[in-house]
């Protein structure tokens, strides 16, 4: 039997998400589970402790979020701790301080490097090779410099927070559109040095964009994405999913990323690809178990537990 003590963001009630799924997952084969408030860690001696409450049945969405009898876990004393949520951003750096901590003692999901490292859209664009493709990109809280790009370079462009999920803040920049400008200014904050990313446009996307689940290093299920009333292909803005599969060269792709997204210690991400071009790398709770299950009936949370947990 595991322990495993997920830490999630501190809501009224509990969401049909990655938390309840995996939650009732691992319930059903046998082992033991807690939900801690991340923005409740607590550093005591040699101990990180959490806010925590123990799930003894099966979560529904709805379910309050909050036990009336909160109690404080040592989050040495659990096989494993596993995050789905970040909390307050304000706060960001000191909670991945304590998960660093913890980490020497305890397995932390994922690692608090690829959460780290990974999360912000950096980093996979370094990875890019004659294997796959990144789309042209710049990175700088510097408007002047991202407008001029903009300029001269021409083109279409997606301008988008570096550290943001659900299609938040994701914006089209045209050429003849007069608002290009004030977009770019207010991603950098309007003078206030905010960073943002400016990628070029993939108009490849127009078919769709695949969501690919990776867990353990391996793929285990996948959807595509087709934007409806925009361009973003969040599902959260109004995407259309749809079941799909990979071609090998898709395959192929994925597989070499998941080796790799597994030696840094993200062991469930998801990969939005399409193909040569892989745009993002989620390793904050990918969404997609639930669509999948949706979709074609299949429940993948088992399996995605028994290939990060064992």
């Amino acid at each position: 039997m595991k322990r495993v003590c997920f830490l999630i963001n501190d809501l009224e009630n509990i969401e049909p998400t990655n938390c309840l799924v995996l939650t009732n997952a691992l319930l059903a084969r046998g082992d033991r589970v807690y939900l801690g408030a991340i923005d409740r860690l607590i550093l005591h001696l040699d101990s990180v402790l959490v806010s925590a409450w123990p799930v003894d049945t099966p979560l529904k969405a709805g379910d309050l979020f909050l036990s009336p009898t909160d109690q404080l876990l040592d989050l040495n004393e659990v096989d494993v701790v596993w995050v789905l949520g970040f909390g307050r951003r304000e706060s960001f750096l000191d909670k991945m301080q304590l998960l660093w901590t913890l980490s020497h003692r305890t397995r932390v999901i994922n690692s608090v490097d690829a959460l780290m490292y990974l999360h912000s859209k950096y980093h996979i664009g370094t990875l890019a090779d004659d294997v796959f493709r990144y789309p042209e990109t710049w990175a700088s809280s510097d408007f002047d410099l991202l407008w001029r790009v903009f300029r001269e370079q021409g083109g279409t462009w997606v301008v988008k927070p570096p550290a943001r999920s659900m299609g938040r803040d994701v914006f089209l920049l045209r050429q003849d559109d007069p608002n290009a400008r004030v977009i770019l200014q207010h991603m950098t904050g309007n003078g206030d040095g905010e960073f943002c990313i400016m990628q070029r446009y993939v108009p490849e996307i127009i078919s769709g964009e695949k969501r690919v689940l990776i867990a353990g290093g391996q793929v285990v299920g996948q959807y595509k994405r087709v934007a409806q009333d925009d361009h973003r292909t969040n599902l959260h803005q109004g995407a259309l999913p749809l079941p799909c599969d990979l071609d090998t060269q898709e395959a192929e792709l994925c597989a070499r990323l998941g080796r790799y997204l597994n030696q840094v210690g993200a062991c469930f991400a998801g990969v939005d690809l399409v193909y040569p071009y892989v745009l993002e790398v989620n390793v904050l709770s990918p969404g997609g178990i639930l669509t999948i299950w949706e979709l074609t009936g299949q429940n993948l949370a088992p399996l995605v537990i028994e290939r990060v947990i064992g």
